[in-house]
């Protein structure tokens, strides 16, 4: 009887020493922050996306929702088999759409997050002293933030775009002459600058 009593005393004892489980082993902690500067995004809007097992096309529906703190924080406590996680904030951030989305693994590990800021791009045509032939420029940006058409021309001689903070980015550009005739397409490549700052850059005739 002794030792029955002795063996489940120390059952006791070990399962006293296990550790804790996990508070929330099927949810998400996370920080959402500025891509290249670090700088916390507060009352960001964060989603957890799982795949609609009733689509055919492979459409994400959102299980969670939730918005970031002052310090750009956020927590839910089941993520509902979600696997993508997705977010969006204000006007200086960019929203790149739910394809630009994070796989995560839910868990108590802290996960951090990124959203572009968002940077200006100012395009202006610089006169050489050959204007006269030049009906216009078109510009195309090679980005999915735009996909648009923008005409350079006499009357508007400059257009500002938005671009990624802080990555390269790439535009086409064509030159319309008076005549009608048209050039052949030219490609740029350039630097962002930093995110919610300008930067010009001129196209040379």
């Amino acid at each position: 009887m002794k030792r029955i009593l002795f063996s489940l005393s120390t059952l006791l004892v070990l399962q006293s020493c296990q550790p804790d489980a996990p508070t929330h082993p099927f949810g998400l902690k996370g920080y959402l922050r500025e891509y290249g500067t670090d700088v916390p995004i507060a009352n960001g809007q964060v989603y957890l996306l799982r795949n609609d097992t009733y689509s055919t096309s492979g459409h994400y529906q959102s299980v969670v929702q939730t918005t970031t703190n002052a310090q750009g924080y956020f927590e839910v406590e089941d993520s509902h088999n979600a696997s993508l996680f997705y977010a969006k904030a204000g006007s200086n951030h960019i929203d790149l759409g739910i394809q630009a989305g994070s796989t995560f693994s839910p868990g108590e590990q802290v996960q951090t997050f990124y959203l572009y800021g968002k940077a200006w791009t100012k395009f202006a045509i610089q006169d050489t002293g050959q204007m006269t032939s030049l009906a216009g420029v078109s510009l195309y940006p090679m980005s999915n933030l735009s996909i648009s058409q923008f005409i350079l021309n006499g009357e508007a001689p400059s257009v500002v775009l938005p671009a990624l903070g802080l990555a390269s980015n790439q535009v086409a550009y064509q030159i319309n002459y008076a005549d009608g005739s048209v050039g052949p397409f030219t490609y740029m490549n350039f630097l962002n600058a930093a995110p919610q700052d300008t930067l010009s850059v001129s196209i040379f005739y």
